[in-house]
């Protein structure tokens, strides 16, 4: 039985790092065929073969997808969980855990999506900067509305769940972590939904004190109406985290800032405006099929396995939602993370590749539309740096917009593009993705571009989050603004929000 042993063992290995994954007996055979004896797939002639050997080896065969049918707790004939991940519901103790997993998509705390940026800055000997442009989405906030309704009508019931669990032998979080969840409190109520958190407020003056610092000739200024000009959407968060930015940005002298009147959603909001035009007809090359295809495969339902088997209590795909947003907004909140006990580091990657896959499709480059809805942003720089080389003075543009936005200007500038798309089936293959919200757009995520005049020419710097990066168009950071321009020029001239999310409007 050794050898049918090593046989299946072989076998599930190669099943296991299959994709698609086996899902009948003659996908294992194909497995079998290809990745382990490379026996011919018409077995029953072989059978009749008379060399001994051969029907040896097609009997094992026989035998071994009969176990593997079997033996349902070794391997799914209909989900088969990619070895890069055990989600088997373990013994957890997140408060002890030195290094505890903080990458929640877009509800990354801004300090944990920054915490490695250590790379040195552009050298700029020579060149004077004469024009700067900054999009950034809006700082920490509170959950959305509903979710602060389901939250409080939640967890109180779940805590006492887990607490009875505990005290039942069958959850298999440490005492640390029931500790922490039974004396979490909520700390919301459903009027802050979506409102700029104190964290938030603290984060947004932080990156304005930062930036001073670090473009301190061009930035370090007091305010003034010509020089710098100052815009947010029609939502409260982005004015809420532009007045906390120019508090960190000019100090006591953003008192004398009139914050009244800078609504600019027809720059800063185009991709509600795509969004409403989409709706007026089918556009049948948008694809958002792996979303669901992600959601609804085998990893994600062993994420809420896992989690029941851990806490003790079984929960819905719903559940896990909730559960993944209190713990996300908790830590960013700074107020307790300890729903974030409830999760392996292994559920939360998982989590956080479904938050990728669907900012992938519906904000960045899964679609084209994502990217070139964005063209009024480029438009808006392109325009200001070419003002800014024929004049003499100086301009800062200072605008504030939403995660949605940012991520469609990532796309659009080339940022973080893996050379394969993300897909249902590429998790344990794209460990090692470019595109990751956690780092693309986490809370208060920051573009900024300058226009340097260097000697007898004009150089453009993009930097992300504070980092220098290389833009579609240019061979390295620091980039001709010649070379700028044979890019974004064009899509300047061409850009028409109609014709590009309404593909049934007329001319």
């Amino acid at each position: 039985m050794n050898i049918i042993e090593d046989i299946r063992d072989a076998l599930l290995h190669a099943a296991e790092n299959r994709s698609p994954p086996p899902r009948t007996p003659m996908d294992l055979w194909t497995v079998l065929k290809d990745e382990w004896c490379e026996l011919p797939p018409r077995y029953l002639q072989t059978l009749v073969e008379s060399m001994p050997h051969r029907v040896a080896a097609l009997l094992c065969a026989c035998l071994i997808v009969i176990i593997l049918i079997a033996n349902l707790k070794n391997i799914s004939t209909k989900h088969v969980q990619p070895v890069c991940v055990k989600l088997d519901g373990g013994n957890t103790c997140h408060s002890k855990d030195p290094d505890p997993y903080r990458y929640y998509g877009t509800k990354t705390s801004y300090r944990i999506a920054v915490k490695d940026n250590n790379e040195p800055d552009i050298p700029m000997e020579g060149c004077t900067p004469v024009a700067f442009y900054m999009l950034s989405r809006h700082a920490t906030r509170y959950p959305d509305e509903e979710y602060i309704v389901d939250l409080i009508k939640l967890l109180p019931a779940l805590k006492k769940n887990i607490t009875d669990s505990f005290l039942a032998g069958k959850a298999k979080i440490c005492k640390e972590d029931l500790e922490k969840i039974e004396k979490f409190e909520l700390n919301m109520k459903k009027e802050d939904g979506k409102s700029i958190s104190a964290t938030g407020a603290v984060e947004a003056e932080d990156l304005g004190r930062r930036l001073k610092r670090k473009f301190s000739s061009i930035l370090d200024d007091k305010y003034s109406p010509e020089k710098f000009l100052i815009e947010y959407t029609s939502k409260e968060r982005t004015r809420d985290t532009a007045e906390n930015f120019a508090k960190g940005l000019f100090g006591d002298d953003y008192k004398n800032i009139d914050f009244e009147g800078k609504v600019n959603d027809g720059i800063l909001s185009f991709h509600k405006a795509c969004k409403q035009l989409r709706k007026k007809c089918e556009d049948p090359s948008y694809d958002v099929s792996e979303i669901d295809s992600f959601q609804n495969a085998a990893l994600m339902k062993n994420v809420v396995k896992s989690v029941s088997e851990r806490i003790g209590v079984d929960v819905t795909s719903g559940d896990i939602k909730l559960l993944y947003t209190a713990c996300a907004f908790g830590y960013a909140l700074n107020n307790s993370d300890a729903w974030c006990s409830v999760f392996s580091k292994d559920d939360l990657k998982v989590l956080e590749y479904n938050d990728d896959i669907e900012d992938y499709y519906k904000d960045a480059y899964g679609n084209d539309v994502n990217s070139e809805q964005a063209c009024p942003i480029a438009k808006y720089i392109f325009d200001l740096f070419k003002s800014g080389e024929n004049s003499n003075d100086t301009k800062v543009v200072l605008h504030f917009s939403h995660a949605s936005a940012m991520k469609k200007v990532y796309a659009m500038f080339g940022l973080f593009r893996d050379e394969l798309p993300l897909t249902a089936d590429a998790f344990c293959s794209q460990q090692n993705r470019k595109w990751r919200s956690s780092v693309v757009s986490p809370f208060n995520t920051n573009i900024e571009l300058v226009l340097y005049h260097c000697g007898d020419e004009y150089k453009v710097a993009t930097f992300h989050n504070e980092k220098p990066v290389k833009v579609n168009g240019c061979d390295n950071e620091l980039c001709s603004f010649n070379k700028f321009s044979a890019t974004y020029e064009p899509m300047s001239k061409a850009c028409d929000i109609s014709k590009i999310c309404c593909t049934c409007c007329k001319e």
